[in-house]
């Protein structure tokens, strides 16, 4: 029965997909393995990147990326505000 309905495709499933290195598009940055500072993260981080990876180095307590992000969106989200002053400031116990 399901298999004796035709197989519809778009047009776009119909041709191969044009797929473009993620280093290639430069829309995306990343911080790893150390904190940076915040003259780095300035440095590395513009208008054009869309995307920002990072590891639990690259955002310790004191890392420049927190202080960039602060910076940018200084209102917390919903979420954020219910999370404790000891997580964020990372001297919540682990």
């Amino acid at each position: 029965m399901f298999r004796d309905r035709p197989e519809f495709l778009s047009g776009d499933r119909s041709r191969p997909l044009d797929l473009v290195p993620r280093g290639e598009e430069g829309e995306w940055v990343g911080f790893h393995h150390s904190a940076p500072v915040i003259g780095e993260v300035r440095q590395q981080i513009t208008d054009r990147h869309r995307f920002l990876n990072f590891d639990d180095d690259a955002f310790a307590p004191q890392s420049g990326l927190r202080e960039f992000l602060a910076e940018r969106f200084p209102d917390p989200c919903r979420n954020e505000s219910q999370i404790p002053e000891t997580f964020l400031s990372g001297t919540a116990s682990q």
